[in-house]
C-alpha cells in the first residue's frame, strides 16, 4: 500500500511541475512582438520546401531540423503570429521541465546516490560556477563514490582511507598555520574563508 501511495503521489508530483511549467511558459506567449533572433527564424522557416535547406546553409548555423519542422508547423496552421511561433518552442521547454524532474527522481532511486541537486543548488550550496555544472548534480552516499570503472564491472572496493569528492561525507582536512599573528574569529565555515586571512598574514 505504502508503494501505491509513493507512486500515486509521485504522478501527480510530476504532473503538478509540468502544468506550472506550461503555465510560466504560455503565459503571455504572444504579448511581445518578435525578436531579433525569431524574426531570423521564421524568415528562414517560411522558404519553399525547396529552398528551405539553401537558406538554412546561408543565413544559419543551427541544426536544419528545428526550422524544417517551423516551416511545417507554420504551414499547417497557417499562421506566423507570434504565439504560434513561440508555442512548440514553449511545450517543448514545458516537457523537458518534466524529463528533468523525472530523471532527478530515476536517480534518486539509485544504489549509492544520496541527493539530486539543480544546477542552481547545487552552485549555492558549494560555491561552484553555475556554467561549470550540468543540469543536475548527482552526490553519492556515505559509502559510495563515482568514477570510471574496468569495462564489464559494476563496483570496486576501495581503501578505507581513500579521498574523494562529489558527496557530503568527505574526511575532514586538518589545516595547521604556523608563525600566523592574525587569528581567526571562530571556527571558518568554507574554505574560501581561510585565504584572506592567510594571505594578509603572509603579505605583511
Amino acid at each position: 500500500m505504502l508503494g501505491r501511495t509513493s507512486a500515486w503521489w509521485s504522478r501527480l508530483a510530476l504532473s503538478a511541475v509540468i502544468g506550472l511549467a506550461a503555465a510560466n511558459f504560455l503565459w503571455q506567449l504572444g504579448s511581445s512582438s518578435y525578436f531579433v533572433d525569431e524574426v531570423e527564424s521564421v524568415t528562414v522557416a517560411l522558404h519553399p520546401l525547396g529552398g528551405l535547406l539553401h537558406a538554412i546553409s546561408t543565413s544559419e548555423i543551427s541544426p536544419p531540423a528545428y526550422f524544417a519542422f517551423l516551416h511545417e508547423w507554420l504551414g499547417h496552421i497557417g499562421s506566423s503570429a507570434a504565439w504560434v511561433a513561440r508555442l512548440p518552442s514553449a511545450l517543448g521547454g514545458a516537457a523537458l521541465v518534466g524529463a528533468v524532474y523525472w530523471l532527478a527522481s530515476v536517480l534518486c532511486g539509485l544504489p549509492g546516490v544520496e541527493t539530486v541537486l539543480t544546477r542552481d543548488d547545487a552552485a549555492q550550496l558549494f560555491h561552484l560556477h553555475p556554467g561549470r555544472i550540468g543540469d543536475l548534480a548527482v552526490l553519492g552516499d556515505v559509502s559510495t563514490v563515482f568514477g570510471d570503472l574496468p569495462e564489464g564491472q559494476e563496483s570496486e572496493m576501495l581503501p578505507a582511507e581513500y579521498r574523494s569528492h562529489g558527496s557530503q561525507h568527505e574526511m575532514s582536512v586538518p589545516l595547521v598555520a604556523w608563525n600566523n599573528d592574525h587569528p581567526y574569529l571562530g571556527t571558518p565555515e568554507h574554505n574560501k574563508d581561510l585565504l584572506t586571512p592567510l594571505l594578509t598574514a603572509w603579505l605583511r
